[in-house]
């Protein structure tokens, strides 16, 4: 990370503090995020976009300064949180493993696999004639369709971190519930994010090729649990008090200091400074939930949160499948223009295609309870 995003970051979290200190806990009730949890993935998803689309396209113009402060205001630790979130709501209300399972199945599994069928199928049936792609031969293409590609090979490709990582999230989430709800859940939180940074930490000592394969994913294990933890602050009505406001600022300053002065700890940074600025944009939605332009943004932003799961792997997906074809098959010259049409492309296709996709999944798995959720 360079000193520009450092700067940007630290800029962010000061501004950020001044909003919460000024406010304090009379707008920052949990059960914001129950609410404006669609809009909150649609900032997050957009966010992805137009990062991934700046990226690609950066050898035409880099406009990736110009949408940094905001785009990456959620990101996909916002999802991670808001998954976790959500599960705790969805798992606290039927307790039935079986029945937990059955609905992640339906609503994230088997709708990522049939959404990536044709594109991996495409790579497998090519590579049948010589030409290799992504998942060329069998094995390839059994694991990145089952979501297991990204703890094989790690984030190289198409191979879809945050879905393998989320999966793993689910499976294990029934046992995390458990291991935080059966004695004190704040202590037990804290502890299992400590244990899950210290085992990256282990990773990294002993197997560190294979840790920076994965980092990407491991990572972020700790927002997931946080999320779980506020999910129970907010079923049972509790708000942020002064406390624990003190302490956010305090634990964000702190990360923020490592990342600048000893460049560590820059992924718990980015983690605590999703988490001041999905409680903000929360509270500021429902502080000004009466206005038309609140209502209007809202809305803007929910239709992209619905069809998030959509959006994001159709833009991966297309994006390799173009860049497949233009470079890989037919073999054209590789020119900045070629590459920022490629990305703008992309974008258009993937948001015009989100809800018609969207829409035949439901169709295809109707009657089988195929609306998605975290």
């Amino acid at each position: 990370m360079n000193k520009a995003a450092e700067t940007q970051i630290s800029s962010i979290h000061y501004n950020l503090s001044y909003f919460v200190i000024t406010n304090m806990n009379d707008l920052f009730d949990y059960k914001n995020f129950s609410t404006y949890r669609a809009p909150l993935m649609g900032i997050a998803i957009l966010g992805v976009l137009m990062v991934h689309s700046t990226d690609w396209a950066k050898s035409v113009i880099n406009l990736r300064p110009l949408v940094f402060p905001f785009w990456r205001l959620v990101y996909t630790e916002g999802f991670l949180f808001l998954s976790g979130f959500g599960l705790y709501y969805s798992f606290t209300k039927d307790g039935n493993i079986k029945s937990f399972y059955h609905k992640r199945i339906l609503r994230l599994l088997l709708p990522f696999m049939i959404i990536v069928l044709p594109f991996y199928l495409f790579d497998y049936i090519v590579g049948m004639y010589g030409i290799r792609l992504e998942f060329y031969n069998t094995k390839l293409f059994l694991l990145a369709e089952s979501g297991l590609y990204f703890f094989f090979y790690g984030n190289i490709n198409s191979s879809m971190w945050y879905i393998s990582m989320t999966l793993l999230l689910y499976a294990l989430f029934p046992w995390i519930y458990r291991f935080i709800f059966s004695k004190n859940a704040k202590k037990r939180s804290v502890l299992l994010i400590a244990i899950s940074i210290f085992l990256c930490f282990v990773l990294y000592s002993f197997a560190p090729d294979y840790y920076f394969k994965i980092k990407i994913g491991i990572e972020k294990i700790p927002v997931f649990i946080a999320g779980i933890f506020v999910g129970f602050q907010a079923m049972n009505n509790r708000k942020m008090k002064n406390r624990d406001i003190f302490l956010l600022i305090l634990a964000t300053y702190f990360c923020d200091s490592c990342v600048i002065w000893l460049n560590a700890a820059y992924p718990y940074a980015e983690m605590l400074l999703r988490f001041c600025c999905m409680i903000s944009i929360a509270a500021l939605f429902n502080y000004t939930s009466t206005s038309t332009i609140t209502t209007k943004i809202v809305d803007f932003l929910g239709w992209f949160g619905t069809y998030s799961l959509e959006l994001y792997l159709l833009h991966l997906l297309f994006y390799n499948l173009f860049i497949n074809l233009v470079f890989t098959i037919l073999q054209i010259e590789s020119t900045p223009a070629t590459l920022g049409l490629i990305a703008v492309q992309n974008l258009v296709i993937s948001i015009s295609l989100c809800k018609p996709v969207h829409n035949g999944i439901n169709l295809l798995l109707k009657g089988k309870d195929s609306k998605k959720c975290g």
